[in-house]
């Protein structure tokens, strides 16, 4: 058992019920702002600490690519979580979020005709094999 893995799940399940309560106080784009506001803080002051670690390999267009990812797959997933939370519960949300990955396999499997190995389904392929 992977006990940093486990007190991430923690974490993160807690998540949604904090969330819950702050919306209650606090606009969700407000909240998310001063969330992200936080933790870019940490990353810049993370950044300024590790001295041999530089992103002026980024190209322009590595860079766009990074804010669109951003942009949509951090920021608007935890956006609309947040909106979600408005009108439903946090065990709710967290059933909707951990069903995701599933919905995007279908997805590929139906849209993309990606194929769907074995080692894909238990989750076990990796980058570095080749297995994408």
């Amino acid at each position: 058992m992977s006990w940093p893995a486990l007190a991430a799940i923690i974490i993160w399940g807690f998540s949604f019920i904090a969330i819950k309560i702050a919306i209650a106080e606090v606009h969700p784009f407000a909240l998310l702002a001063l969330r992200f506001g936080i933790g870019a803080i940490l990353l810049c002051f993370i950044q300024f600490i590790e001295t041999d670690i530089s992103c002026v390999a980024f190209t322009k267009r590595d860079w766009i690519n990074i804010l669109l990812l951003a942009t949509i797959g951090i920021t608007g997933h935890n956006l609309l979580q947040a909106y979600g939370l408005l009108f439903t519960t946090a065990i709710n949300t967290g059933w909707i979020i951990a069903v995701q990955p599933l919905f995007i396999a279908l997805s590929a499997r139906l849209f993309l005709a990606e194929p769907s190995r074995p080692e894909k389904r238990s989750g076990s392929s990796s980058v570095s094999s080749g297995s994408f």
